[in-house]
């Protein structure tokens, strides 16, 4: 079960930059359908469709499991939901990888 979600995660991430690099999109921003515009990362599955068209909340999503990319100046704000009680142990993995320029970066 948890190879079955890293192995989701990875291609979820795959997926992203794939798409990103198609549409223009920087790496920490998520690709509206169609290509039309791109949203931060933290609004993708923030419970609030923030593309207009409501790619940005598939169905099942989770602010869990991801890996958010610094860029100079991006802030991330994530809400994590809390446990429910049938679904324990809950395990909620971040992943916070920066862009690491000439004098390095953090991400906030």
């Amino acid at each position: 079960m948890i190879m079955k979600a890293i192995h989701y995660s990875l291609l979820a991430a795959l997926a992203l930059k794939l798409l990103g690099v198609c549409y223009g999109c920087k790496i920490s921003e998520y690709p509206c359908k169609g290509g039309a515009s791109c949203v931060p990362l933290d609004k993708y599955c923030d419970g609030r469709d923030d593309c207009g068209d409501g790619s940005d909340e598939p169905k099942m999503c989770t602010v869990c499991n991801r890996t958010y990319y610094g860029d100079i100046g991006r802030t991330y704000t994530l809400t994590v939901p809390p446990p429910q009680w049938n679904r324990l142990p809950f395990l909620c993995h971040l992943t916070f990888t920066a862009s690491g320029h000439e004098q390095g970066d953090i991400v906030q």
